[in-house]
């Protein structure tokens, strides 16, 4: 049977006009609904829309390509592109159809400014302007007048969540600024027009507020959730100025929903029976009998815990405000899944991470016996129009519901809402009439049912609900003043702006002193900030202060104490310098901290340099520290320094010397080391000493700079170039210091270089004799050649060993004596012969 069941639920959901008999129900299926498995969907539908045509527009992550799905046919179709990652933005649609879509994905957490709208009648994406800065996880929710506020979602990482609400001026295509609705609110706000008017937000967060979109816009605080702040949950307003929210939380998740009904004098949160599923990451759908459907989620601790996934339906009555379970779906649905209502009275769901599979759930209303019929339904009512429709089951209708074109993403629907119509049956027509007025129900696309005794729905007629009749004004906000601040101020003191604090303040709200108006500024709903001037506190008494909205509304008055002045306090005490350290510098010196000591230094007293204060510090009443520039001291001179304290008191004026500098020190120098070189020799390093050296003194090579290394104030090293003693001459050294003081000069002594000649020792004879010379050179013995210099004169002398006789020499020498002179004017030669024994 169940699989009987699935077939038939399938092939119903192929033509929106066929669905199951009530010979194909069963008692199971009438109590608890059916889910029955459709074809895979191409993308993760984490955005999904029904569009006016009845057909479903989706796209996932990312959401660069768009599909359109038939639920008649199952056909699905590829859409023209925004041309930017649509993933994470917000989006609406607009009174005449199109789908406004707001902000975008660059990164998790950073959005797009971008703004586009979706014409389903041409098939074509547009752009808007850019948004203020960009949006991740907005919320887009149409007004009365046809415009769309876009609030929140996250600009980047660093400045976090965009706090400007923004309202898209369709007409113009234009954005206005909310500048005085600034206000950080979390991702996805859940959004709802209440019947004032004004916009209410509901969650995730559990401050409650009203705000008004006109001019700048205004906050208003309502109340607080009885069941504090609860990311991913869901709400819909399931009847006029009537909402419900269920569940969300993460620690763990839980099954709690209150309501609030907005249309009453002191709306607040009313617990109501819990979920029988703790839940996040869930879904609530409107259904057009009037019970909302709450499908998937996650009961376990954490973001998004798949282990433990709720596959149970179930559905919230509000009339008996109590929950019933129903059929269990096969595909878990968590974070980034969709439900949405079909004109057949199905929901479809899809998505979750990881899951394209689709599901479609048939509530037990489709198992209840014949749907009725309706048929001439007119394409779009004014307000309070009322039309007729053709229906052969007139008398058998109960109830007319109208439910808005659904557009969801993360669990949410941002603009869902149902209203009640009133009707008179007729033979084989309704007469409807129409919501009175754009605060009920906001201009654009609406599913319109007709629903049984038996609870059963028609197939939904798609129409547009227009502007026929403006949306009523909201009554006047009573103002109520609480505090004042300041609350008292002293006669005849200056003008001051005064913090009105308490609630009710709108738009052109003023502060009103002694039923005065004073210039106003609306900070928020519950605070102004308004103008006092000096001639309203000049005399001491009691001002009253009240506020007046516009419309005639007014607070209670509040009083404002003027006060006598005090009496003038006494004089200030005068400082006295006694000395200052230092009291003298040097001319063209640095920057110093002069210290002044004395008595009566109080904070805020000044060192004046020539009458001129520089940056003091107090260190105590005895002794202030001040900064003197180097600009102070730059010239020889006498400045005058004092102290001045704040009220005037000064302190008598202490010299202070700026001395002339000492001339330069003149460098002495005393000798060189080497202070000779033989031409054509090595670079070398050349020491100066003397006394009188300095930082940036430099050894001059006849008149020429050389690099010069401090050693200390009597020494320099200097490097000296090959080139320097290429020649022979003498090199005039001297020293230079800075400033140009410069020392006598010292000769350096670049000698010639003097050719040798080899001379050439030869024993002969049988003796054995060793041969020296002078100058030394010769020993031979072993060296019996060496080279001397040109003229210079070589005595050797022969040393006879043992018992042998010299028998005399030979070549360059003659004689036989023991000694012999050569003159070294070319290479020479010698023989010295010995004889033995």
């Amino acid at each position: 049977m169940l699989r009987k069941l699935a077939a038939a639920a399938l092939s119903c959901l192929l033509g929106t006009a066929c669905f199951l008999s009530p010979g194909t129900a069963n008692a199971q299926a009438s109590l608890t609904g059916a889910w029955t498995r459709l074809q895979d969907f191409p993308v993760i539908p984490i955005d999904s829309h029904l569009l006016p045509s009845g057909k479903v527009m989706m796209w996932g992550r990312p959401g660069d390509q768009g599909y359109l799905w038939d639920p008649t046919t199952q056909a699905i179709t590829a859409l023209p592109v925004a041309g930017y990652d649509v993933f994470c933005a917000g989006h609406a649609f607009l009174a005449d159809g199109r789908l406004l879509v707001a902000g975008g994905h660059i990164l998790d957490n950073v959005g797009l400014a971008n703004a586009s709208v979706y014409d389903p009648a041409t098939n074509a994406w547009s752009r808007a302007p850019d948004m203020n800065a960009g949006r991740w996880y907005p919320t887009v929710t149409t007004l009365p007048n046809g415009d769309a506020l876009v609030m929140s979602g996250g600009i980047d990482t660093t400045v976090g969540v965009n706090p400007l609400p923004q309202v898209y001026q369709a007409a113009t295509n234009t954005w206005r600024d909310l500048t005085n609705a600034q206000l950080e609110v979390p991702y996805y706000p859940q959004l709802f027009v209440a019947p004032n008017g004004r916009v209410i937000m509901v969650g995730p967060s559990d401050n409650i507020r009203w705000l008004d979109t006109a001019g700048t816009g205004a906050w208003s605080f309502l109340g607080l959730s009885n069941f504090g702040y609860r990311d991913a949950n869901s709400a819909a307003m399931y009847a006029d100025g009537k909402i419900l929210v269920m569940g969300g939380g993460d620690n763990p998740p839980g099954p709690v929903a209150q309501v609030i009904d907005l249309t009453g004098p002191a709306p607040a949160w009313r617990a109501v029976a819990s979920m029988s599923n703790a839940r996040r990451h869930h879904s609530a759908t409107l259904l057009p009998d009037g019970t909302v459907l709450v499908t998937g989620g996650t009961s376990g601790s954490g973001w998004n815990d798949e282990t433990s996934p709720v596959f149970a339906a179930e559905s919230w009555n509000p009339a008996t405000e109590a929950w019933t379970t129903l059929a269990s779906a096969s595909v878990p649905r968590l974070y980034h899944s969709s439900a949405l209502l079909l004109p057949d009275g199905r929901v479809i769901t899809g998505g979750g991470d990881g899951h394209l599979e689709a599901e479609v759930f048939s509530p037990p209303y489709l198992f209840k016996g014949a749907r009725p019929a309706m048929s001439a339904v007119p394409a779009s009512m004014g307000y309070g129009q009322q039309i007729t429709v053709q229906s052969l089951d007139a008398a058998s209708i109960q109830k007319v519901t109208l439910i808005r074109l659904p557009s969801v993403t993360h669990g949410f629907d941002q603009n869902q809402r149902m209203t009640t119509l009133q009707f008179t049956p007729g033979t084989g027509t309704l007469s409807i009439t129409a919501p009175a007025n754009a605060n009920l129900a906001p201009p654009g696309h609406y599913m319109l049912f007709i629903v049984n005794g038996n609870g059963v729905p028609s197939v939904a007629a798609i129409v547009q609900i227009g502007t026929a009749a403006p949306p009523p004004p909201p009554p006047p906000a009573v103002p109520v003043l609480v505090s004042l601040a300041p609350s008292s101020a002293t006669a005849g003191g200056p003008a001051f702006t005064l913090t009105a604090n308490g609630s009710n303040f709108v738009s052109g709200a003023a502060v009103h002193w002694n039923g005065v108006a004073r210039t106003t500024t609306l900070v928020s709903g519950t605070q102004l900030s308004a103008a006092i001037a000096a001639a309203d506190i000049a005399a001491p008494g009691t001002a009253q202060v009240s506020v007046l909205n516009p419309g005639g509304a007014a607070s209670g008055a509040l009083p404002f104490t003027v006060t006598a002045p005090p009496p003038p306090p006494p004089p200030p005490a005068a400082p006295a310098l006694g000395s200052l350290v230092p009291s003298s510098a040097t001319a063209g010196g640095p920057a110093f901290t002069l210290t002044a000591n004395g008595s009566n230094f109080v904070s805020g007293s000044a060192v004046h340099w020539n009458g001129v204060a520089r940056t003091t510090t107090l260190v105590s009443g005895t002794q202030l520290s001040a900064a003197i520039t180097a600009a102070d001291i730059a010239a020889p001179g006498t400045a005058q320094v004092s102290v001045l304290n704040p009220g005037g008191a000064a302190s008598g004026a202490l010299p202070f010397t700026v001395a002339v500098p000492p001339p330069p020190a003149v460098p002495a120098l005393v000798s060189l080391a080497p202070s000779s070189a033989t031409a054509g020799g090595p670079a070398f390093t050349l020491t100066a000493n003397g006394s009188n050296f300095v930082s940036g003194a430099a050894v001059l090579w006849n008149g020429t700079a050389r690099t010069t290394t401090l050693v200390s104030g009597t020494q320099l090293r200097a490097a000296i170039t090959a080139a320097d003693i290429a020649a022979p001459g003498t090199g005039q050294v001297s020293v230079l210091n800075p400033g140009a003081a410069a020392s006598g000069a010292l000769p350096f002594t670049v000698t010639a270089a003097i050719p040798t000649y080899a001379l050439t020792v030869t024993k002969a004879g049988t003796g054995n004799a060793t041969i020296t010379s002078v100058p030394a050179g010769i020993s031979c013995g072993g060296t019996c050649t060496a080279p001397f210099a040109s003229g210079a004169t070589v005595t050797l002398t022969v040393k006879v060993n043992g018992k042998g006789t010299f028998a005399g020499w030979g070549g360059a020498c003659t004689g036989t004596g023991n000694t012999c002179t050569v003159t070294m004017n070319a290479s020479k030669a010698v023989t010295a012969t010995t004889n033995g024994r």
